[in-house]
């Protein structure tokens, strides 16, 4: 018990987790888009729902085209999200690096590196939040459509 709780209070084991945390969080997110999209294709529930949120957010950007207001409003909420998850990251690593340098009994040290760690993945969801309202807002400025529902261009004939 005693080495699990040397380990688990070592702060170079904690940034380690985070990163490789990070790292499996963005592939996961770029394998279940590949993924829900072959369901959709198979899978007639998947289907109505992919469309379903598609709809929302076309009307979504449509609303943020023709609306200055919410479009406003949804610019100072992307910016809300991203403060607090700014907030929330650096509040993490403070927390992370306060456990790895003060000398604290190992219960202490191991509930601040659980509490920064934990601190740090609700940070990076205020981001990824903030990163969703901000391609929306991308999209809303473009002249085309949105990037989702944008048809690929053919090639040119001869090639």
């Amino acid at each position: 018990m005693s080495k699990l709780t040397s380990i688990l209070s070592d702060p170079v084991w904690w940034f380690t987790a985070v990163g490789v945390g990070l790292v499996i969080s963005v592939l996961a997110n770029f394998i279940f888009r590949h993924l829900d999209r072959q369901i959709s294709r198979r899978s007639k529930t998947r289907r109505i729902r992919s469309e379903r949120r598609q709809n929302q957010r076309t009307q979504r950007v449509d609303l943020l085209r023709n609306d200055e207001r919410f479009l406003y409003l949804t610019l100072f909420e992307e910016l809300r999200y991203r403060s607090r998850g700014t907030n929330f990251f650096l509040l993490g690593v403070a927390q992370l690096v306060l456990a790895g340098t003060t000398v604290l009994p190992d219960p202490a040290r191991l509930c601040l590196l659980l509490l920064g760690a934990l601190t740090f993945s609700i940070g990076q969801l205020a981001v990824r939040k903030a990163a969703k309202l901000l391609f929306e807002i991308i999209d809303s400025s473009d002249p085309a459509p949105p990037r989702a529902t944008q048809t690929p261009i053919p090639p040119a004939e001869g090639t």
